[in-house]
């Protein structure tokens, strides 16, 4: 089995399919830290970004298209193929009319996926969104069903994509009305996920799919409160941040299966003999069979000697169900005290990472900051974000507590940059007041022309950075950004006063 991720992405015509990767492109340029990784070989992708950005993208002709890249994540190289599709040959999947079990290329890239990105356009009427959505439950039932057939042990993971969520902002909307859009739309197809998921807990215990939910939009809309960005992507760098991180997860598991099962088939011709020994001896003494099933999903669930960061690893909330359904097994109570212990442990822990993850996200993204009060809030839910007593130690390398310390660090940084730019700002102002103020009515010619030539140079000055330079320790922000903050902006508008009254003094001295 190679060792490159596949990563495909499937859908309708015109879903967005290929503006996603072209927004990858343009999202790992502007926000690696959300990526959490740096695309070193972006490949085929710049082009991609490009015609995306340019409004000059074509429909894919060829039934699929491959693109190789690579990453650096954590100091080690992460090769990835992103496998985009023709969307007209992907809707026939999806009606129906193929099966994913055909000898075709499509078919069989689905099959091969590590992860599986299902585009969906947000911005159709909703009968249409609801028609869509069923389409893809039943393309998910079936592929379930395949997969099963074939005993795949992994949870396939399954991005469930809002794409063109830009296009559900209205005129008038502030960022945080089409943030609340967005949550509405991801609402509305929660609820038929739901449904799905529900049946999904009955099927069989082969060839499971974890499926997830996201919103995406290659731009950002035009807001009262924020201009347009047009090429800025929303949501995408932390779509394939969790899309990467479970694709590996998934290949490693698939290809340990493998390995397993290619040692298995070696050993078993070795074994036979001796087998036939013992047959007898081991029909008397063997357990139950379905105490044996319930051991091999906890050693699925949670291998020997793993560590903090690889138990906890996401997506997580699908192994607490699990391991929450092995504890109310009848059979729960058959197994050795200690794997029992296990089980309870091992979801204890999960459960306490899960909810503390669910704390992260209620603090707010630092680019949304706009207040010295917003600040203070966050780093108060920051500071409640202590890492529990019983795992202060083995957590300490887990995502969960670098992106907890990264966002201490941006918090700080972010307090930090609007400080100094206040107090530069303040000392404009001090400066352009001693002007204003300066008695220069009835000065000698020498003292006016002084005068004269400090205030041309004061009407000059402009601010010491570019809108469009990054805020130093934090690459997400510009100054644009910065200067919006509330306590900046009034610095900056008192300092466009000064200006304003010094313009006119001198202008009437002339």
């Amino acid at each position: 089995m190679s060792d490159s991720l596949r990563i495909v992405l499937f859908g309708a015509a015109s879903a967005g399919k290929s503006s996603l990767l072209g927004a990858l492109a343009q999202a790992a340029q502007m926000h690696p830290e959300a990526l959490g990784a740096a695309l070193v070989e972006p490949g085929e992708l710049t082009d991609l970004q490009q015609s995306t950005y340019a409004n000059k993208l074509e429909p894919t002709q060829s039934e699929v298209v491959s693109y190789l890249v690579a990453f650096q994540q954590d100091g080690a190289k992460l090769e990835v193929t992103f496998v985009d599709c023709n969307g007209q040959i992907a809707g026939e999947y999806l009606k129906g009319e193929r099966s994913l079990e055909e000898k075709a290329a499509l078919a069989q890239a689905v099959r091969d996926a590590d992860a599986l990105l299902l585009a969906l356009d947000a911005s159709v009427a909703q009968n249409q969104l609801e028609q869509q959505f069923q389409m893809f439950g039943d393309f998910l039932r079936l592929f379930q069903e395949q997969r099963s057939r074939h005993a795949e042990v992994a949870g396939l993971p399954v991005y469930l994509v809002l794409t063109k969520c830009d296009l559900l902002a209205k005129k008038g909307d502030s960022s945080s009305e089409w943030l609340e859009r967005i949550e509405e739309a991801k609402g509305r197809v929660d609820n038929k996920l739901q449904v799905f998921l529900a049946r999904a807990e009955n099927q069989a215990p082969f060839g499971k799919i974890e499926l997830h939910l996201w919103a995406t939009a290659i731009r950002r809309p035009a807001l009262t409160d924020r201009a347009a960005k047009a090429n800025e992507p929303y949501g995408v760098a932390e779509l394939f941040r969790q899309a990467l991180d479970s694709a590996r997860a998934f290949h490693e598991e698939r290809t340990h299966a493998h390995q397993r099962l290619h040692f298995v088939v070696a050993s078993l011709v070795a074994l036979i003999a001796v087998m036939g020994l013992v047959a007898a001896g081991f029909f008397l003494t063997r357990p139950s069979p379905d105490v044996t099933a319930l051991e091999a999903s906890i050693r699925h669930l949670l291998p020997a000697q793993s560590s903090a960061a690889e138990r906890l690893r996401d997506p997580i909330e699908d192994r607490i169900k699990e391991l929450t359904k092995i504890q109310n097994s009848p059979h729960f109570a058959k197994l050795a005290p200690e794997l029992q212990e296990e089980v309870r442990a091992g979801r204890e822990e999960m459960t306490a990472y899960q909810a503390l993850a669910s704390q992260l996200e209620k603090l707010q993204p630092i680019r949304f900051l706009q207040k010295e009060s917003d600040i203070e809030k966050n780093a108060k839910l920051l500071d409640s974000l202590a890492l529990p007593e019983p795992y202060t130690d083995s957590w300490s390398n887990t995502r969960l507590a670098k992106r907890i310390e990264q966002y201490r660090k941006e918090l700080a940084s972010l307090k930090n940059a609007v400080a100094a730019e206040l107090t530069w700002i303040q000392e404009q102002i001090k400066q352009g007041e001693k002007l204003r103020d300066q008695p220069i009515a009835g000065a000698g010619t020498k003292e006016r022309e002084k005068w004269f030539q400090e205030v041309d140079a004061y009407l000059k000055r402009q601010s010491r950075f570019l809108d469009t330079e990054r805020v130093p320790e934090l690459p997400a922000l510009t100054y644009r950004e910065l200067y919006d903050f509330q306590s900046l902006r009034r610095a900056r508008e008192d300092w466009a006063q000064i200006k304003t009254k010094l313009r006119e003094i001198r202008n009437n001295l002339k």
